[in-house]
């Protein structure tokens, strides 16, 4: 019954479809697109939930969610949309007009970081790097460190989603690949019926892949 309230409340044209997702996603990957979304679909207000952490979905009075990881998360339905794949970027003027470096070249680099993601120093570990060696300057959150990054602060471990535009413009180069088929972005919802308003924007969403 709860579920069927929850679906019929957001059928309500006059309420926007709430979306939680990280920053850094719904700033470099989602703000991009999303007027071609508007233009599709002016009827459907959006209101977006930036939120690093992962929120319960029905305490945040979101239809959506928008989460990185492996999908497996209790209580919600999961559907991905799209790879993950971390890269070690940097900016042109810190590679010197480099386009590939080696473990050694990378160890002698600055590199910058978000320091509340520890996982990345496993990441960096896969590759051959000792991160205990690295040079580091952290920021408390992914969107700085990137800006950072841009301005050739240091190296920087980014998913390749958020950065294809900087790559695509010359603004960073891609020097490593990491990739981990169980990481991507997915998206998220409450078991129960789907409003049409959040079919829509899901349907939407896979069609920018």
């Amino acid at each position: 019954m709860q579920d069927a309230i929850v679906a019929l409340r957001d059928q309500n044209a006059d309420r926007p479809l709430s979306v939680t997702l990280p920053p850094a996603f719904a700033a470099e990957w989602l703000m991009p697109r999303l007027a071609g979304f508007w233009k599709r679909h002016p009827e459907i207000p959006l209101s977006l939930l930036p939120e690093h952490r992962i929120v319960d979905l029905r305490e945040a009075g979101a239809a959506l969610g928008i989460r990185f990881g492996d999908g497996k998360w209790p209580g919600v339905i999961s559907e991905f949309l799209v790879e993950a794949p971390q890269i070690v970027v940097g900016a042109p003027e810190l590679l010197g007009g480099r386009r590939s470096l080696s473990l050694r070249e990378m160890s002698m680099l600055p590199w910058v970081r978000e320091g509340d993601w520890p996982e990345q120093m496993q990441l960096l570990e896969s590759i051959g790097l000792q991160p205990a060696a690295l040079r580091f300057t952290d920021f408390p959150n992914e969107e700085l460190a990137l800006s950072a990054a841009r301005e050739g602060l240091g190296l920087h471990l980014e998913s390749a989603a958020l950065v294809d535009e900087d790559i695509r413009n010359g603004w960073l180069v891609k020097i490593h690949e990491i990739r981990d088929e169980s990481l991507g972005y997915y998206i998220v919802r409450p078991p129960g019926p789907v409003g049409p308003a959040a079919r829509i924007f899901v349907d939407w969403l896979k069609s920018q892949i």
